[in-house]
């Protein structure tokens, strides 16, 4: 048992069985547990450091989510360490993931920590986009008695913190970057998985340079058992990325569509920097989502306004889909390309008399 300079915790070692993500997919869920013994971690809780403001939106029926909650080790408990060599350090911000360190190369990585008699279903989903570039890769997984690790390389921050601190972005690179987003969400749905919880902050740089783009997690993710039946139940989400049928706790509703309405909040923040439904009493904002209506600021192209107009529909039969939106003229090369002139300025007041920044 190694202590940890600087910690005022000793860490508690954990025995783990290292797995290839190639090979833990062709396992059955009930192999995946070592034969021999092994001490278990501390126990862990969820922690409220870690809880965004968004949470599971009211339904009228019981949860029934195959994805359990967060696994967080408490700020009294001992640091984890596992497989020998890793030690799980603290929680990322407004995140399930932590932060974790080899102790003898000095490497970081992003751990993720599930069940191990659940790890194949909250998994699945990687397992799934597998190979896909824009959807975080697992490079390690190491399974234990108790509980699954899972490593993931680490970021160069997230698209919500990006935003916040350009206030908002020019065009051509905001499409540019919604142009990936838009290729990541239409691959998960061709593939059967519908998002649900989509938004700015779950979109990661992969390089220094912040230009290429991933999906850091899949918490909250539905795989699709089948592919052409995306009706959902179960609402999960931020309530300023909320789509307005998922508001309506008494009828089912399209993942698919909900998370291109998504994809609409997504695009209108990334250029206006802020929500385009937004009001600090939460009764209020819900109510504007259910009325749909928004206003687009004059200093946005006439097509980019179309394509938001058409992802902000209130009836999803009439939203524009992922597929479609890839197949728009939206991303031709020329609107991607760095504009020469300055960005217009308008007046805010103007689109609203208290607008709200980013939190």
């Amino acid at each position: 048992m190694m202590v940890l300079v600087g910690s005022p915790f000793p860490s508690v070692a954990d025995s783990s069985e290292s797995v290839d993500p190639q090979d833990f997919k062709s396992r059955a869920p009930d192999s995946l547990t070592p034969v021999s013994p092994s001490p278990a971690p501390p126990s862990v809780v969820p922690s409220s450091t870690t809880q965004s403001s968004c949470t599971t939106l009211p339904s009228s029926t019981p949860s029934t989510a195959s994805t359990p909650q967060p696994l967080v080790p408490s700020q009294h408990q001992h640091l984890i360490e596992f497989a020998g060599r890793y030690v799980i350090l603290e929680p990322m911000e407004v995140s399930s993931l932590f932060h974790c360190v080899d102790k003898h190369t000095l490497r970081n990585y992003v751990c993720k920590i599930v069940p191990t008699r659940s790890s194949h279903s909250v998994l699945s989903g990687y397992l799934r986009m597998e190979g896909n570039p824009g959807i975080n890769c697992i490079e390690r997984i190491f399974v234990g008695p108790r509980h699954t690790y899972v490593l993931f390389p680490p970021s160069h921050g997230d698209l919500h913190s990006y935003v916040r601190s350009k206030k908002r972005l020019p065009e051509s690179e905001a499409i540019s970057l919604f142009h990936q987003i838009a290729a990541i969400v239409n691959d998960c749905h061709q593939n059967g998985i519908c998002l649900r919880d989509l938004k700015l902050r779950k979109f990661v740089f992969r390089d220094p340079q912040q230009t290429q783009l991933k999906l850091e997690t899949l918490d909250d993710a539905v795989v699709l058992e089948d592919a052409d039946d995306d009706i959902l139940e179960e609402r999960h989400g931020c309530p300023a990325y909320a789509s307005p049928e998922i508001l309506d706790t008494n009828t089912k509703y399209s993942g698919r569509s909900s998370d291109c309405w998504s994809l609409g909040v997504i695009l209108y923040t990334m250029l206006v920097g802020r929500y385009p439904f937004h009001d600090a009493n939460p009764s209020k904002l819900l109510g504007k989502i259910r009325r749909g209506l928004f206003q687009v600021p004059m200093s946005v192209s006439p097509l980019v306004r179309i394509i938001i107009h058409s992802l902000l529909r209130k009836d999803p039969c009439e939203r524009m889909t992922a597929e479609e939106l890839l197949d728009s003229q939206l991303f031709c090369p020329e609107r991607m390309q760095p504009q020469t002139t300055t960005l217009p300025s308008y007046p805010v007041a103007a689109v609203s008399p208290s607008p709200t920044p980013l939190p």
